[in-house]
């Protein structure tokens, strides 16, 4: 017996039943129906796919612009230490005066770069963490009304199966929020 079941068996019998949720119910009893060829719950992609790649690939990319700045900076640092070195020192480098104070102006600028992506990196993973949330909670929607499809498929516990549902979209509501 399953988590789902254990937890289902208890629960859903005391469930009074939404009329809200009745387009699900039509779903499962349409595909009785037509044979059980439908198998709506069945799959594991859910409408937030696509939004939580893209926050995950700009988190990947955000990351990728803050260690390039952070090369850039050991670049400059290294080369303004250089140049202080003794002449006769393997790493000397020849800069003039101005140079250095260019290469401390882009010091300067690349730094502010790097912090305002560090403040976009905040905001990125913010998205991909609510995104990644909202897309395990509709898998969990899914594979918690499969269950249900598949019980009934068994049992033809009509009953059960309406309570169930209204269960689970009620439990699913719930967890939409908790993750916001």
């Amino acid at each position: 017996m399953s988590t789902y079941e254990v937890n289902l068996l208890d629960v859903v019998p005391s469930t009074v039943p939404e009329e809200k949720y009745e387009h699900v119910v039509e779903n499962i009893l349409r595909d009785k129906a037509d044979g059980w060829s439908h198998d709506y719950y069945t799959s594991t992609s859910t409408m937030f796919d696509v939004p939580y790649s893209v926050a995950t690939l700009a988190v990947r990319k955000m990351k990728a612009a803050i260690k390039r700045c952070e090369n850039t900076l050991t670049d400059i640092t290294t080369r303004i230490e250089n140049s202080k070195l003794d002449p006769k020192h393997k790493n000397y480098v020849k800069l003039t005066g101005k140079e250095v104070e260019e290469l401390e102006a882009e010091y300067i600028e690349t730094y502010k770069k790097k912090c305002d992506h560090m403040i976009s990196l905040e905001a990125d993973e913010l998205e991909e963490t609510k995104m990644g949330w909202k897309r395990y909670v509709e898998v969990i929607r899914y594979k918690l009304l499969n269950y249900l499809r598949n019980k009934f498929m068994i049992d033809g516990d009509n009953d059960f199966m309406t309570r169930g549902v209204t269960y689970v979209e009620q439990y699913i509501e719930k967890q939409r929020l908790a993750g916001v």
